[in-house]
């Protein structure tokens, strides 16, 4: 007992030096770099009745008509705390099912715009995206990102610098490439995310680019490269009000069959389901009843011409 007491007291310690420091940043040797690093970002987002077509041109009149936009980015590499090479603009709306966001990449030399497509999950080319601590935890985040290509990017942010590329949720995302910008425009349902029951939301949030020919991160709230950890120093998001709470339940059903003839006929059928049912708006049941292993994720071939072992992510 004495030691759970004492666990407990040393956990609550941790937690007020971690929000102490998201206000007074000390840990760089940089004083500039303290002095945005300790800055306070707030965004409110604003709700829409129109609902956006995504198609990442952000001519929409609800990009028009509600919401602010907001900039202000701070480079963290290659020279952390100076004014970034380009300028970023970002917008957030949402309503009862969805988060809209809206990212301007403007670039003074747009034929050098780096658009690369890759596979889902890799980071190729100018990027841009938004990780959104909506547990407000100071330790976990869901992140949606964006290519100028249109590759999409969704990890989780796991403790200290942890990330989980495993992680691919729902959501729908277009780029557009311009004569003196790229445009990102993302749409994300509540139900993708976890948060409180509450009447108004309050996230951590966090917003970068990176443009590829610089090897150049901006970032809409610095985060310094020395940093202990990222998620407790996310600026913050509010605005959400009154989410209606539904009930996300879903069935994924499969049914199989094979039949062999050769000198006797072998026929052989079954099935079986996945799905999710949320209990709360933090808390997701996941189940299975006879599991098609079928669909279970295979491990890439790789060939392999050095003396060093393999290692997979475990599937």
């Amino acid at each position: 007992m004495t030691y759970r007491i004492l666990y407990l007291l040393l956990f609550y310690f941790t937690g007020l030096t971690i929000q102490a420091q998201s206000l007074n940043y000390t840990l760089s040797d940089d004083s500039l770099v303290n002095k945005y690093a300790s800055e306070k970002r707030v965004y409110y987002a604003a709700r829409t009745d129109i609902k956006p077509r995504i198609d990442g041109r952000l001519d929409d009149d609800c990009w028009q008509q509600f919401g602010t936009w907001d900039d202000g980015f701070i480079q963290q590499q290659p020279h952390q705390a100076a004014p970034p090479s380009q300028k970023t603009e970002i917008k957030i709306l949402y309503d009862d099912k969805y988060l809209y966001f809206a990212i301007i990449c403007h670039d003074n030399e747009p034929e050098k715009m780096s658009p690369i497509l890759g596979r889902r999950d890799e980071n190729t080319g100018d990027m841009a995206g938004i990780a959104l601590d909506s547990y407000n935890d100071k330790q976990t985040a869901f992140e949606f990102n964006l290519t100028a290509a249109g590759q999409k990017v969704d990890l989780m942010h796991m403790g200290e610098y942890g990330w989980d590329f495993e992680w691919n949720a729902v959501w729908d995302g277009k780029t557009t490439v311009g004569d003196s910008a790229w445009y990102a425009e993302m749409r994300v349902p509540f139900t993708q995310i976890r948060f409180s029951n509450e009447s108004e939301q309050v996230w951590g949030m966090h917003i970068w680019r990176w443009i590829h020919r610089f090897q150049e991160e901006s970032q809409w709230k610095l985060i310094p490269v020395d940093a202990p950890a990222m998620v407790y120093i996310f600026g913050e998001l509010r605005g959400i009000k009154d989410i209606p709470y539904k009930r996300n339940f879903e069935i994924m059903p499969y049914v199989k069959g094979k039949c062999v003839t050769d000198s006797e006929s072998n026929e052989n059928f079954g099935g079986g389901v996945d799905g999710k049912i949320g209990i709360t708006s933090n808390f997701t049941l996941d189940y299975t009843v006879n599991p098609d292993f079928g669909q279970v994720e295979a491990d890439p071939s790789v060939l392999n011409l050095t003396s060093y072992e393999v290692f997979y992510d475990e599937k």
